[in-house]
């Protein structure tokens, strides 16, 4: 099966790609497909981030979901927040897209801002490397969510979180009671996330002698992803991907991502 790799950095996956620590700009599905299907074309060598184009329609069918007028609108509005929308790590302040990211007659123009060159170019250490192939199937945000979290944790083999946590990461601060949790994050998620994806989930609760309740999770890689048996090809788009960490190849992936210069804006 042919790979689309996605590096990003674990600190901006844990602080801000799957939660916001005040829950008050958490992303939406729209956004974070954005970004990920966004850091999907940055090259290992990539020094700087650049402009790319691709239409509203392709991004849809590349992410199985309808398209018209609605989504059209939820596309637009989902990349204005992004590039309006400002957030703290570590007293630094980021922007998800450059100023220069619209939409203009059914084609979305998307550039990372500079602020991110840290979390996403040239990383070496400390960064998840997941197939975008595993969360174009998720049918949920809070598995999206999930899977990215637990992905970027498979390396510690397990790790714990105070159910007062766990409601705040994984629940993204919405409020439940136990058995919501439960049902609608814990077993919903990650059956979905067991079944599609190339990792496994487990968890139990740990006796913690009379402070806050914890979550103990298992995670671990499988040692071979099944071929998904949903294929989107061939498509007529042109862009370069990687295959197993080789040389890159020429492979249609979306109609169309392309490189785009600034000065052909229509805006």
């Amino acid at each position: 099966m042919v790979k689309f790799p996605v590096k990003i950095s674990n600190k901006l996956i844990r602080n801000r790609l799957t939660v916001d620590s005040d829950c008050s700009t958490n992303l939406s599905s729209t956004e974070i497909k954005i970004i990920i299907m966004l850091a999907s074309v940055i090259k290992p060598e990539q020094k700087e981030f650049l402009l790319h184009k691709i239409s509203v329609r392709e991004f849809c069918k590349f992410w199985n979901v309808g398209y018209g007028g609605a989504q059209i609108k939820s596309v637009s509005k989902a990349i204005a927040q992004l590039a309006s929308q400002k957030f703290r790590i570590d007293n630094n302040i980021f922007s998800w897209l450059d100023s220069t990211s619209k939409t203009d007659n059914g084609i979305m123009y998307l550039k990372f801002d500079d602020s991110l060159s840290v979390y996403l170019l040239d990383l070496k250490s400390n960064y998840t490397k997941f197939d975008i192939n595993n969360i174009i199937d998720l049918k949920s945000k809070d598995s999206i969510y999930l899977y990215l979290y637990f992905k970027s944790l498979v390396s510690q083999g397990h790790y714990n979180l105070t159910l007062e946590n766990a409601y705040k990461i994984l629940g993204n601060g919405r409020y439940f009671t136990k058995s919501e949790f439960e049902r609608n994050i814990l077993k919903k998620s990650i059956c979905e996330i067991n079944a599609k994806t190339d990792i496994n989930v487990s968890w139990k609760y740990v006796e913690n002698f009379g402070y806050p309740e914890i979550i103990r999770f298992f995670i671990k890689s499988k040692e071979e992803h099944p071929q998904r048996t949903t294929v989107k090809q061939p498509k007529t788009a042109c862009i370069d991907i990687f295959v197993d960490d080789k040389e890159p190849i020429f492979y249609p992936l979306y109609d169309r991502i392309e490189f785009a210069n600034e000065n052909e804006l229509p805006f």
